[in-house]
C-alpha cells in the first residue's frame, strides 16, 4: 500500500482525535453550576433563597422578595450578592453562611 499525502493526513487526523483530551462529566460551567441551583430554607427566621441558572435568584425575607446574583468562589463556596455579598458554603443538606445559619435544601 502506497503512502499518498491523503492518507498521511487522515493517519495524522485519526490520531489526533484519538488524544485528545475529552471534558469530564462535571467538567462544564453548567454542571459546576447545577449542583448549588434549588430552594434553601433559612433554619433561624424562614426565609428562603432561590438559587437559579445564569447566576441569578432570589432571598425572601420577612415577605419582601429581592433579586439576587450569586457566583461559584470554589468547590465548596458561592457569594450571593444581596444588599451586601454573603459567603455561603456547602453542606450534606444544603448551606452555611458565614454567620453559621444553616439554609436547608428543599
Amino acid at each position: 500500500m502506497k503512502c499518498t499525502p491523503a492518507r498521511t493526513l487522515l493517519l495524522l487526523a485519526l490520531l489526533a482525535i484519538a488524544f485528545v483530551p475529552g471534558c469530564k462529566k462535571g467538567d462544564s460551567p453548567a454542571d459546576k453550576e447545577a449542583k448549588w441551583l434549588g430552594t434553601y430554607k433559612n433554619s433561624k427566621d424562614s426565609s428562603t433563597l432561590v438559587l437559579q441558572t445564569d447566576h441569578k435568584g432570589t432571598l425572601d425575607m420577612a415577605g419582601a422578595k429581592h433579586d439576587v446574583t450569586w457566583e461559584i468562589a470554589g468547590d465548596d463556596k458561592i457569594i450571593v450578592h444581596a444588599v451586601i455579598p454573603i459567603s455561603m458554603f456547602q453542606t450534606s443538606d444544603g448551606l452555611r453562611d458565614e454567620e453559621g445559619t444553616v439554609w436547608k435544601k428543599t
